[in-house]
């Protein structure tokens, strides 16, 4: 049961416009956001150039039985990018999160990675990109407990450097292969688990997690459907059960 309502003007990527829309299913949760956003994209580039996004977001939970479970939280999210001399992009992106009013024993908040993806599970990438996850983490935690709490901060800065347009098929085959690029990233992320964190029988914790990495990307597309980008990465970890780790990816 929910009730959202939302007005959006764009999309996670590549920030496109998209219309005011209302849904309505019961009256238990109420989530209400607003976004801005603009971007430039050329012929050439491999992504997006000159990007300025701002999105906050209100989500209330009004359950009919009982205070217990009502939950209040507010998140604020954007992006800049700025263009580095031919096509070379620098993309900064940051979220931060708070939950005003918490259901007891809930974390509204936690530390989420997109960890190695083996080439059996080459299609299953992330649809949703990877904005909020810190890419190569598998298992967020810090003394044996999960990064979980009340508060959430997450930024990332990528440094997109165009290598080659392949801009090529293969004769009969319907396989497409477009531009070739680099990105050298980082991400970090923390969390913020109030005073019940102290309890032993607490199995979350504060605590932050990042890596450091680099990415090479291939555009892919067939002439059936767009599979998007082909990735393949490899970052140091901080706070993860691992302190290296490698991938390949293909999604969005």
């Amino acid at each position: 049961r929910a009730a959202s309502w939302q007005a959006r003007t764009l999309r996670d990527e590549p920030f496109g416009p998209e219309p005011l829309h209302l849904d309505l299913a019961g009256l238990g949760d109420v989530a209400i956001g607003l976004a801005y956003g603009r971007s430039e994209r050329y012929p050439n580039s491999v992504v997006a150039e000159r990007v300025r996004a701002l999105s906050l977001a209100l989500t209330a939970a009004l359950p009919e039985l009982g205070d217990d479970d009502r939950a209040l939280r507010v998140d604020l999210s954007g992006r800049q990018s700025f263009r580095l001399g031919k096509h070379r992009v620098l993309a900064l992106r940051g979220r931060l999160g708070h939950g005003l009013i918490v259901p007891r024993g809930q974390r509204p908040y936690r530390v989420v990675g997109i960890g190695p993806t083996d080439v059996s599970a080459l299609l299953a990438g992330p649809g949703g990109g990877d904005f909020g996850a810190v890419r190569g983490l598998l298992d967020a935690q810090r003394d044996g407990r999960k990064l979980a709490g009340r508060s959430l901060g997450w930024g990332s800065a990528e440094l997109h450097w165009p290598l080659l347009d392949l801009g090529r098929g293969f004769d009969t085959l319907p396989l497409w292969l477009g531009r070739l690029w680099a990105v050298v990233f980082v991400d970090a992320a923390g969390v913020l688990a109030g005073d019940e964190a102290r309890l032993r029988a607490v199995t979350t914790t504060s605590g932050v997690a990042g890596s450091a990495g680099v990415e090479l990307r291939l555009g892919v597309d067939t002439g059936y459907l767009p599979l998007g980008t082909l990735r393949l990465g490899a970052a140091a970890i901080h706070g993860g059960a691992e302190g290296f780790a490698s991938w390949i990816r293909l999604g969005y």
